[in-house]
C-alpha cells in the first residue's frame, strides 16, 4: 500500500483515504491493526491481497458487496482467524463464485474464532458453485486446529446455489455454539447435495433455533454425519427438504442429536423422503466387521406438523435410539406418505446393509394424531394412546418381541386400523371398541402373537 497511515474513527486506512467506502484487508496489513472494519463500497476479492481478513479483536460491518469472483486465486471473500472478542454484522452482500480451491463467502479458518457473526434483515451471504469446498459460511477447515463460532444469527438470506456444497458447513473440527435463525431468516441450498445446514466428522452445533425456513432442494435440510453432535433443535417454523430428508442422522461412527422439539401451529420438519431419519449405513468393513454404528437423538417432542412426503415421518434403523422417545401433543401430526394412512408414520425396521429390525427399544406417546403406519422394532416397543390422540394407520409389532400398545383415551377408541403381531395391549381407562372382521369396508384385526382376536 502506498501512502502513510494514520487512525480515523479507529480505521487504519492510507492517508490519501477520508472515507472507508471500499477497502479490502489488504490495506490493513501492517503497523497497528484496526478495531473495526467498515465496507459500504464494492469490493472485487481476486486474489488473496483482496481478501477480508479478521483477526483477534476486529470487527467487520459490510453495508456494500464482497464479491469473490470466478476462479480468484483464493478461496475465501471473508477469512476469520480471530477469537471471541472478533465479529462479523452484515447487512450487504457477501458473495463467493467457485474458485480453483473452494469458494466461501464467510470462512472462519486456520484455528481461528469467531465470537459472533450476524447476518440482518436485508443482508444475503451467498455462495455458488459445484465444487465440494463451496459454502455460504463455512467453520472449520477439516483439520486441526480446532475452529470455532459463538454465535451465527441470521435473520437474511445465506444460500449456496448451483450445485454448492453447502449454506452452512461446520467441517471437520469446527463448531458453532448457537445457531439462531431468526423469524425472517432463510438458510437454503438450492441446488446441489451439500444441503442446508451439514454438521461434518465430528464437527458441532450446540442449539439449532429456527423461526425462520431452513431448506434445501437435492441435500437434506440438516445433516449431522459422521461422529457429528448437534445438542437440540427448537424449531418452529419449517425446515424442509424437497428431494431427501428433513434432518438425518447418517454414517458412522457414533452420531448424537440431541433433544428435537416441533413447537407451535406453523412448526413443519418436512422431508421429500423422510422427515427425520435415523437411517444411514450400519455395518462397517474390513477391520470393522459389522458393527452397529449408534446414532442417538435424546428426544423428539412435537406439537406441529413432522411430515414424510414418499417415505416415513420418522424412520429408524439397527442401532438408532431415541433415548427420550417420542412425544406427539395434543393437535400435533406425524404423517408417513397420504394422509389415508397408507403409508408409515413410525418405521423402526428399516434395513440398511443389515436384516432385520431394530434390537434397540423405543417408545411413543400419543395424544395427538399419527397419520401412517406404526411399525414396532425387536426391542419392546411400547405405544401409548392417550386422551383423543389416534392412530390412522395399521400398528405392525414383531412376535414374541414384548410390544405394547397401551390405550387410556378417557372415553372409547373405536379401531379403523387393525393392530397385528403385538404382544400386549392395555386399556387402562375408557373402552377399546374393536368390530368384527368383515363388519365394515376396511377389514378390522387384532393378533397377540399371530392368534386372532375378531370380536369386541
Amino acid at each position: 500500500p502506498v501512502g502513510r497511515w494514520r487512525m480515523t474513527r479507529n480505521l487504519a486506512i492510507p492517508y490519501r483515504t477520508l472515507l472507508l467506502t471500499s477497502v479490502a484487508a489488504s490495506a490493513i496489513c501492517c503497523g497497528a491493526r484496526a478495531q473495526s472494519i467498515t465496507n459500504s463500497g464494492a469490493v472485487l476479492v481476486t486474489a488473496p491481497s483482496d481478501q477480508f481478513r479478521i483477526t483477534a479483536g476486529e470487527t467487520l460491518t459490510n453495508t456494500g458487496s464482497i464479491t469473490l469472483v470466478l476462479d480468484a486465486a483464493t478461496p475465501d471473500a471473508i477469512a476469520v482467524t480471530g477469537d471471541a472478542s472478533t465479529s462479523v454484522i452484515n447487512s450487504g452482500l457477501v458473495h463467493a463464485n467457485e474458485t480453483f480451491t473452494g469458494g466461501v463467502g464467510i470462512h472462519v479458518t486456520a484455528g481461528g474464532s469467531a465470537g459472533t457473526i450476524i447476518n440482518t434483515a436485508g443482508g444475503t451471504i451467498t455462495a455458488f458453485g459445484a465444487g465440494p469446498a463451496i459454502a455460504a459460511i463455512a467453520v472449520g477447515d477439516g483439520q486441526l486446529p480446532l475452529v470455532s463460532v459463538g454465535t451465527l444469527a441470521n435473520q437474511g438470506l445465506i444460500e449456496a446455489t448451483g450445485g454448492g456444497n453447502a449454506a452452512v458447513n461446520i467441517a471437520q473440527y469446527g463448531s458453532i455454539g448457537l445457531l439462531n435463525n431468526g423469524a425472517s431468516g432463510t438458510i437454503t441450498s438450492t441446488a446441489g447435495p451439500g444441503g442446508g445446514i451439514p454438521v461434518n466428522i465430528t464437527g458441532s452445533l450446540g442449539t439449532l433455533a429456527n423461526s425462520g425456513l431452513v431448506s434445501s432442494i437435492d441435500g437434506t435440510a440438516i445433516n449431522v454425519t459422521v461422529g457429528g453432535s448437534l445438542g437440540a433443535i427448537a424449531n418452529s417454523h419449517v425446515i424442509q427438504a424437497i428431494g431427501p430428508d428433513g434432518i438425518a442422522i447418517s454414517m458412522q461412527p457414533i452420531t448424537v442429536i440431541g433433544s428435537i422439539s416441533n413447537s407451535g401451529t406453523s412448526a413443519a420438519i418436512i422431508g421429500g423422503v423422510n422427515a427425520i431419519a435415523m437411517t444411514g449405513p450400519v455395518t462397517g468393513s474390513g477391520f470393522l466387521l459389522n458393527p452397529v454404528y449408534p446414532r442417538t437423538i435424546a428426544s423428539i417432542i412435537n406439537s406441529g406438523m413432522i411430515l414424510g412426503l414418499a417415505g416415513a415421518a420418522i424412520a429408524m434403523t439397527d442401532g438408532a435410539t431415541i433415548t427420550n422417545g417420542i412425544t406427539n401433543a395434543l393437535g400435533g401430526l406425524i404423517q408417513g406418505g397420504p394422509p389415508d394412512g397408507s403409508g408409515v408414520a413410525i418405521d423402526n425396521t428399516v434395513q440398511v446393509g443389515r436384516s432385520g429390525a431394530n434390537t434397540l427399544p423405543l417408545t411413543i406417546n400419543n395424544a395427538g394424531l399419527i397419520a401412517g403406519g406404526v411399525n414396532f422394532g425387536l426391542g419392546g416397543d411400547v405405544l401409548n394412546i392417550t386422551g383423543s390422540g389416534m392412530v390412522a394407520g395399521t400398528i405392525t409389532g414383531q412376535p414374541n418381541s414384548g410390544g405394547t400398545v397401551n390405550f387410556s383415551p378417557g372415553g372409547s377408541y373405536a379401531l379403523v386400523y387393525p393392530i397385528v403381531s403385538v404382544d400386549t395391549i392395555n386399556v387402562t381407562s375408557g373402552a377399546l371398541l374393536i368390530p368384527p372382521v368383515g363388519s365394515s369396508t376396511i377389514p378390522i384385526s387384532v393378533t397377540f402373537n399371530g392368534a386372532p382376536v375378531d370380536d369386541a
